[in-house]
């Protein structure tokens, strides 16, 4: 096994593939709090909060210009209209004002303490803590409008030096006889956090195209779609009624609409041009930046804390595995030859036991698993060389694992049989496409309908990462692989009825609040969804696999001949347990 990457490298390569910004990697998320209840605008000022935090502490440690520089250059500024410039005050050429001058209103104004120089020299004692002129430049309409304030590197600026509260407007300072000579003073921090965050939002959507548009076309439905009659208005002109209807059959399969009303109406006009991204030269040009940041400043930040604990938890799953689910070398042979000789390797690449398993109940779940195969869709993991193995989990809090490629490896504990469903469905997921299947457009609604509907059960409460379910943190819950794997399960276990103890029960499902079968609309939008990426993936039954023979052999055990479906069952269903009783 190759050596494991720390956690930083995973997160910052999950980063880049999501199209953000690596320095996101560095700022703590978790400190803007529930997202789910948050307003838009609280979101961005908690969002821009954690960044500023992040880029006064580097501020704080810069020795030159050229420190702080650097620093500037993690912003992507090209991707908007906007621009920073700095200067020492000491060899600033933006205005016409002597250094002494800007250097004495700085200490004044922020109150800094006093430093090295005589009572006269302002100069000298804020030198050390980086006293900067700042040029700010925005392109409108095609002209670029500058603007200069002073700032020191080093120094929090508190938003009372900003602004004035009471006419809502930002500060002017001068000293007494120079009223011509204002300045704004400014955090340097909170500046470089709203560009660096209007740039790598932008970013993200440039990268993430099919999202934004994804939710311009809901935003329409929202405002233009009657459920109760199923009639959606459109557009007078034909070219945009047709845009309209495109993206709702890419992105909307599921809305049944049973007529069109064409309609004038500017807002509906308005939201039509912005439908799909105009992307020239690397720039959105048919949207706003401060548009683009309020419809997608929710979904970077899930984005970006869905990142740091999947990679996280893949880190420590690999870790894991590294510790303890390596082949054992002393296995028993009577346990080697069933491992070797089983219907499992109809689907599986290799299969493994624990010594404790028992073999009489290994055969039993055999059965099971041949009825599964007539139910279920089990891609045929061979050629993927993805194993099974039923062994002790410890210390995961899990009655299943699996892991991806390169591992390959479904897990089930001995004693939670009924996660097999779940975990094929996180093979499913990883292993049936090129890209992971929770992670991609067409699973979105469904994910979004699940995340609306176990948030709005915890709650708006304050330390709601810090909340559990069972044993495990919502977070758990809500991330998308999981989502994906629950969403397989209640496909087959209540929408399809799937009965066999390779899944849970039906009163598991109805009873466990992870599981939300009682919302209508995420189940039609389970249902749709896996009928549409299940459609061209045959059910092939094992037991047709096996021209229904039972092949009588000498081998070492009597319990090893396999085990054909009783098909007159109708008993009630025993979950199996593949505990050693006298282990």
């Amino acid at each position: 096994m190759k050596r494991i990457e720390s956690v930083e490298k995973i997160i910052e390569k999950s980063f880049d593939e999501k199209g953000i910004n690596k320095f996101m990697a560095k700022v703590n998320i978790n400190s803007v709090g529930n997202i789910d209840f948050l307003p838009k605008g609280q979101l961005i000022n908690k969002t821009l909060s954690a960044i500023k935090r992040k880029y006064h502490s580097l501020l704080k440690e810069c020795k030159t210009i050229d420190d702080v520089q650097k620093i500037l250059n993690t912003i992507p500024m090209k991707k908007i209209e906007k621009s920073i410039e700095i200067e020492e005050i000491s060899e600033q050429t933006f205005v016409e004002c002597d250094k002494e001058y800007m250097s004495k209103l700085l200490y004044l104004v922020l109150k800094i303490k006093e430093g090295k120089g005589t009572r006269s020299d302002y100069y000298p004692k804020i030198k050390e803590l980086l006293p900067l002129i700042i040029r700010k430049t925005i392109l409108k309409e095609g002209k670029e409008e500058s603007s200069e304030f002073l700032t020191v590197a080093k120094v929090n600026v508190p938003p009372t030096v900003e602004y004035n509260t009471k006419l809502g407007c930002r500060k002017n300072h001068y000293l007494i006889g120079r009223s011509k000579d204002k300045f704004s003073i400014r955090s340097l921090a909170a500046e470089m956090a709203s560009m660096f965050l209007l740039s790598v939002i932008n970013e993200y959507t440039i990268k993430n195209t099919q999202v934004f548009e994804f939710k311009m076309i809901n935003k329409y439905v929202e405002n233009y779609y009657c459920k109760d009659t199923k009639v959606l208005r459109v557009p007078k002109n034909e070219k945009d009624a047709s845009l309209v209807i495109n993206q709702i059959n890419r992105f909307y399969k599921e809305l049944i609409v049973e007529d069109y009303k064409k309609c004038e109406d500017e807002q509906l006009n308005n939201i039509v041009g912005k439908l799909k991204l105009e992307i020239v030269n690397g720039k959105v040009i048919n949207i706003n930046t401060n548009e683009i940041l309020r419809l997608m400043i929710k979904e970077f930040i899930l984005e970006s804390e869905q990142i740091h604990i999947k990679s996280k938890r893949y880190h420590d799953s690999l870790t894991a595995y590294a510790k303890s689910f390596q082949e054992k070398k002393h296995i028993t042979k009577e346990h080697q030859f069933v491992m070797k000789n089983n219907v499992f390797l109809k689907r599986f690449s290799s299969v493994e036991l624990d010594n404790i398993v028992d073999l009489k109940e290994f055969r039993e779940l055999e059965d099971e698993f041949i009825k599964l195969s007539s139910e279920v869709y089990i891609p045929n993991s061979i050629e993927k060389n993805i194993s099974f193995k039923i062994k002790r989990i410890l210390h995961h809090k899990a009655s299943g694992l699996f892991y991806p490629k390169p591992i390959g490896c479904l897990i089930i504990d001995r004693g939670g049989i009924s996660s097999f469903l779940h975990e094929l469905g996180h093979l499913i997921d990883f292993e049936e496409e090129e890209n992971q299947l929770s992670e991609s457009i067409e699973f979105k609604a469904v994910y979004d309908l699940y995340r609306r509907n176990l948030v709005n059960k915890v709650g708006n409460i304050k330390d709601y990462k810090k909340f559990k379910i069972g044993e495990k943190p919502l977070s758990y819950y809500l991330e998308k692989a999981e989502v994906f794997a629950r969403s397989f399960e209640v496909y087959y276990g209540i929408l399809k009825g799937v009965n066999n103890s390779l899944l849970k029960s039906h009163n598991d499902y109805m009873n466990r609040q992870e599981y939300p079968i009682d919302d209508e609309e995420y189940m039609n939008m389970v249902r749709n969804y896996f009928e549409r990426i299940l459609k061209n993936k045959h059910i092939k039954s094992i037991k047709e696999e096996l021209n229904l023979k039972i092949v009588k052999k000498n081998r070492l055990l009597p319990s090893s001949d396999i085990i054909i479906t009783n098909e007159s069952f109708r008993g009630k269903m025993v979950q199996l347990s593949l505990f050693d009783e006298l282990a």
